[in-house]
């Protein structure tokens, strides 16, 4: 909008646009997910969570959209969606860590969590 105003549309094209917003969109979604996964609602936390479950992305050479499909519980890849969805704070490095730094959790409650 800004660059339609200064009349330099070319900077952005809509294409180029387009795929910015289709591209934060899925962020947005993907970092709702992760949240859930991690029993939260706060952004922060969201974020956390991604951040960690990035790193089993990166473990399982996952592409974005395999990893997006996997957070939905929607893959092809039955494993993909399981470790996924099983990745939960007290089973999951990836999301305990999130957890741990958020300083939300506190010792009990963790305690109950890993110790059934």
């Amino acid at each position: 909008m800004l660059a339609r105003q200064w009349g330099m549309e070319y900077v952005f094209p809509s294409t180029v646009l387009k795929e910015e917003l289709q591209a934060i969109s899925r962020l947005r979604e993907d970092h709702w997910l992760a949240g859930l996964l991690a029993g939260t609602a706060d952004p922060r936390l969201a974020r956390r969570a991604y951040q960690g479950l990035t790193r089993l992305r990166y473990s399982q050479r996952w592409s974005l959209e395999q990893f997006s499909q996997a957070l939905q519980g929607c893959s092809e890849d039955d494993f993909a969606n399981t470790v996924v969805i099983d990745a939960r704070p007290h089973r999951s490095p990836f999301l305990l860590e999130a957890a741990l730094e958020s300083r939300r959790l506190t010792w009990p409650w963790l305690h109950a969590q890993t110790n059934g």
